[in-house]
């Protein structure tokens, strides 16, 4: 990811109502208006935008709800985590210890970057490590025996 690639993303997450339009649009599995939505955006629908992103091309809007989208799905992942580990400590009815979990200040760490930094994305290690722990944690069978 570029430089470049970042201040295109920042637009999204600077703009709210942008960002839930797209948002809304990636969930009901319209990628094509959720790019249409992202260039009328920066062809001056609205006048706060800065001037390097007037008249951007078509392929620089698909790249940048491409990167947004991969993003959105990434976090949505995350959000699942936590909630798996809550679920898993609520099922065991050991409060505390979610409370002083690490796991869950690595995910909620992980998810405060991934929201407020343009510049920042997940290493494939991290994503290695989130996988596993998503099978530690999710309640099957074999975990509920423990429980």
């Amino acid at each position: 990811m570029t430089v470049k690639d970042t201040n295109w993303l920042e637009l999204i997450y600077d703009n709210g109502d942008l960002r839930i339009t797209i948002d809304e649009y990636l969930a009901d599995g319209y990628k094509i208006n959720a790019i249409k939505e992202f260039k009328l955006f920066c062809n001056g629908v609205v006048s706060s935008i800065p001037e390097w992103a007037n008249k951007p091309t078509l392929r620089r809007c698909k790249d940048t709800i491409d990167i947004y989208a991969n993003r959105l799905n990434i976090t949505t992942k995350m959000e699942l985590l936590k909630k798996t580990i809550r679920d898993y400590y609520n099922s065991k009815g050991d409060y505390l210890s979610l409370h002083t979990n690490t796991d869950t200040d690595f995910i909620n760490e992980a998810y405060d970057k991934m929201i407020s930094s343009a510049e920042w994305k997940p290493t494939a290690k991290i994503l290695k490590d989130m996988n596993n722990l998503y099978n530690k944690y999710k309640l099957t069978k074999r975990n509920l025996k423990n429980v």
